[in-house]
């Protein structure tokens, strides 16, 4: 099952004593925190949980499929997310 950012909302509202409004503001600062860190290239870290970082992919050359045409493909930053060993603990323990 996913979840998805209506769920979060709702779980987030039902273990405190925040409204609605307040989650979704909350969770709206976060997305664009995030977003203007990995655009700045800075690496961002949340103890127990993982980080985010950006990966450089070097340019490489490909083919389209249809004509068989060969393509170059420029560089690109991919960002990357790296599990925290506790979340990865809590993840593989048997329940």
């Amino acid at each position: 099952m996913a979840m998805n950012r209506s769920d979060l909302v709702l779980a987030v509202m039902q273990r405190t004593q925040l409204t609605k409004k307040q989650v979704e503001a909350a969770l709206s600062l976060l997305v664009v925190e995030v977003r203007a860190a990995l655009i700045a290239g800075h690496r961002l870290e949340i103890r127990g949980f993982g980080s985010l970082s950006l990966r450089q992919l070097a340019p490489r050359r490909s083919r389209n499929p249809r004509s068989g045409e060969a393509l170059a493909i420029g560089q690109k930053r991919r960002p990357t997310f790296r599990a925290s060993r506790a979340l990865l603990q809590r993840l593989n323990d048997p329940i």
